[in-house]
C-alpha cells in the first residue's frame, strides 16, 4: 500500500496515542523517544489558548526530502513508493539531516549517536495497514491517504 500521511494538527488533543503507539509498534522503551513527538504549542497566548494547541513532530515523507540531500553520507533514501528511510548502521550523527528537515521530525539518539526518524510503519505499510499512529489516535490528526 503506498500512501502519503498527513497531519491536522488542530486536531491533536495531546493525549500521546501516538507516540505510545509508535513506541509499541517499534520495541522501544517506554524511556527512550518516539518515532514521532507530541510538542504543546506556546505560541497561544492564554492558558484557554494552549489547551489543544500541539505541535506533531512527525516525518511526513517529503515528495522531495531535504534531507536525503543535506546527508553526506548518503543513509538517507527515498524509496519508490515515496517513504523515506534512514539506514542507521551508517548514520554518522552528523546532524545535517536534522537541520535540513522542515518539520522538525528528525530526532537524535545521544546514547547511539545516530540520527532516527518515522519509517511510515514500513512493515505495517507493506501488510496493507495504516501506520499505528493514524490507526490509535482518537481526534483523527493523521490521516494515511493511499496514493497509487
Amino acid at each position: 500500500m503506498n500512501g502519503m500521511l498527513s497531519v491536522d494538527a488542530k486536531k491533536c488533543m495531546g493525549c500521546y496515542a501516538c507516540e505510545i503507539a509508535c513506541k509499541e509498534v517499534h520495541g522501544i522503551p517506554p524511556e527512550k523517544l518516539s518515532w514521532i513527538k507530541v510538542v504543546r504549542s506556546d505560541a497561544a497566548s492564554s492558558e484557554a489558548e494552549k489547551r489543544g494547541h500541539y505541535l506533531l513532530m512527525v516525518c511526513v515523507h517529503c515528495a522531495s526530502p531535504p534531507c536525503v540531500e543535506a546527508c553526506p553520507e548518503g543513509v538517507i533514501a527515498q524509496r519508490e513508493d515515496g517513504i523515506v528511510l534512514i539506514d542507521s548502521a551508517d548514520c554518522t550523527g552528523c546532524e545535517l539531516c536534522m537541520e535540513a528537515c522542515p518539520y522538525g521530525a528528525i530526532f537524535f539518539s545521544e546514547e547511539d549517536g545516530v540520527a532516527f526518524k518515522c519509517d511510515l510503519c514500513l512493515e505495517r505499510v507493506e501488510r496493507e495497514l495504516w501506520p499505528s499512529c493514524v490507526q490509535h489516535c482518537f481526534a483523527q490528526a493523521f490521516c494515511f491517504e493511499p496514493v497509487g
